[in-house]
């Protein structure tokens, strides 16, 4: 995850069966060295090793790597300087030619909170961005007031279609059959072709309601949940049916069936429109989140030094669910420096791409002096300070 924020390649990404375009990392196509640090210790719990770290970094001087990214880090207890074996080899090598980014911790809000306070390697605090990668959107054609309508997909039938907006003529059940508007016994032959059905939950399993619209002509179905069931949204299950059944359908709230039917009962041409384009919600950018941690780091040196994004951050080598090998196949979102850290060791790579012969200092107050620093705020929307963002 850290290795392809900071340095992958071009590719087409599709994230929870949504297609999210063409993603890379900050310098996609730079050439990525690899160092196991992490081990598994015999209670089976894994973590970071000393001597492990130490070697690496020994390594990576030697192999003439340009920048090393540390996603790792033990909290604020380390001491730095001469006292502090990895401060001292990571302040080595960035001496010796290796550009260090080093994530500042998780240790936040609380002031020095900073993990690794040398004054020399680059610290990198959290800052949020968009938020969560989402999709499915369901709305009302031409109607403000019913847009983003939350729901949750079917587990059975055709999955949602992927990266696409798609306009349905809606038609509710008890237009059709006042009598059957839970849609357990079937409909006439026709009744929905063309359209989304909208039917109300109760009375029977989701998938006869889903199948019945199907066999009626329908080309979507949405159930709402009943009276008692509210505003709950619910993973719908294909029961004994189910699986028959081959168009898409999703659930919704009561407040939101309910409106759609009272929109339909205005324009009998209401439509719906299912939107599974990737987008970004639940956070406002630019706020370094509360967990990132704050400076000074010990001995009183203004950490951190920079900031970036941190907070949901999409890239390959995380996926949610997995186990075993497969969690390093697809793509997931993760949060913390760690993530941060590594769009600062991308952008490094950059800028040593263009000026090779630039020391590392050079490299550090080129990245420092030219990062935003207005508009930048704290989670609790006051002002960040250079103890908060750098």
């Amino acid at each position: 995850h850290t290795a392809s924020t900071a340095a992958g390649n071009v590719v087409t990404a599709t994230y929870g069966g949504t297609l999210v375009g063409q993603i890379s990392g900050v310098a996609p196509r730079a050439y990525v060295m690899s160092y196991k640090v992490f081990y598994n210790s015999v209670n089976g719990n894994g973590g970071f090793y000393t001597a492990e770290g130490l070697a690496a970094l020994e390594d990576i001087v030697m192999d003439g790597a340009d920048v090393v990214n540390n996603s790792w880090g033990g909290g604020p207890g380390s001491e730095g300087g001469e006292f502090d074996a990895l401060d001292s080899a990571l302040t080595n090598a960035f001496n010796a030619g290796v550009f260090v980014s080093m994530s500042a911790g998780n240790a936040g809000p609380g002031n020095g909170t900073t993990d690794h306070p040398s004054p020399s390697y680059i610290s990198v605090a959290a800052s949020t961005t968009g938020g969560t990668y989402a999709s499915g959107r369901l709305g009302v054609a031409g109607d403000p007031s019913l847009q983003d309508l939350s729901f949750a997909a079917a587990s059975f039938g055709d999955p949602l279609p992927v990266g696409q907006v798609i306009t349905y003529p809606v038609l509710p059940s008890d237009t059709v059959d006042a009598a059957n508007i839970n849609g357990c016994n079937a409909w006439a032959a026709g009744a929905f072709t063309g359209k989304a059905a909208l039917i109300q939950r109760g009375g029977c399993e989701f998938g006869v309601k889903v199948l019945n619209a199907e066999q009626a002509g329908a080309s979507f179905a949405i159930v709402y949940n009943s009276a008692a069931g509210g505003d709950d949204l619910i993973n719908m299950g294909p029961g004994a049916v189910g699986d028959q059944a081959t168009i898409s359908s999703v659930f919704i709230g009561r407040t939101n069936g309910l409106a759609i039917v009272a929109a339909y009962g205005v324009d009998n041409n209401t439509e719906v429109v299912l939107d599974t384009l990737a987008f970004q919600a639940g956070s406002t950018p630019d706020r370094i989140i509360a967990f990132s941690s704050r400076g000074p780091g010990v001995g009183n040196t203004l950490k951190p030094d920079i900031a970036a994004p941190g907070v949901n951050i999409l890239a390959q080598g995380y996926t949610p669910g997995a186990t075993g090998m497969d969690v390093f196949t697809g793509y997931g979102q993760a949060s913390g420096t760690s993530m941060a850290s590594p769009h600062v060791a991308g952008a490094a790579a950059l800028v040593r791409q263009a000026h090779p012969t630039w020391p590392n200092s050079w490299i550090k107050s080129a990245l420092m002096s030219t990062a935003k620093y207005m508009d930048v705020y704290n989670f609790d929307e006051t002002p960040a300070q250079p103890l908060d963002m750098g």
